[in-house]
């Protein structure tokens, strides 16, 4: 394995179905590793003790900020499994025109009505977006 210095982007892939399981990113080659010894993420080490998988690597790329780049549109893209934190929205696929600052909103549950309804059910402003025009 190459260990150049840089940084990469790696992915853990299910060898029966090529699904992606967990993406990351490390200063060398060989952080991708790691994970297969002991891993910060328990679930991600379980895993990879009881199942069949591939280790991909990309890079080295110059800087730390491509490889985060890279790693976080993955992790949006790809939504893997065992990726626990969450990454930078910056770099995040989202609808074009979505803001950066709303794109974790895109990402949760919609309301329900028990939701919508809790703790406030007095007065309650509701507003449809739409490109149709309205009738009279």
């Amino acid at each position: 394995m190459e260990v150049d210095n840089g940084h990469y982007v790696y992915i853990y892939r299910n060898q029966n179905n090529d699904k992606v399981r967990y993406v990351g990113r490390g200063k060398n080659a060989t952080r991708a590793v790691q994970h297969q010894n002991k891993s910060h993420n328990k679930n991600l080490e379980d895993w990879l003790q009881k199942n069949k998988y591939k280790l991909e690597i990309s890079g080295p790329y110059g800087d730390n900020e491509t490889a985060i780049a890279v790693e976080s549109a993955l992790i949006s893209a790809l939504n893997p499994d065992f990726n626990m934190r969450k990454e930078s929205t910056q770099y995040s696929f989202r609808p074009l025109g979505v803001p950066n600052k709303y794109v974790s909103r895109l990402q949760k549950e919609p309301l329900g009505l028990n939701e919508l309804f809790k703790n406030n059910t007095q007065r309650i402003l509701l507003v449809k977006v739409t490109d149709k025009k309205l009738r009279r």
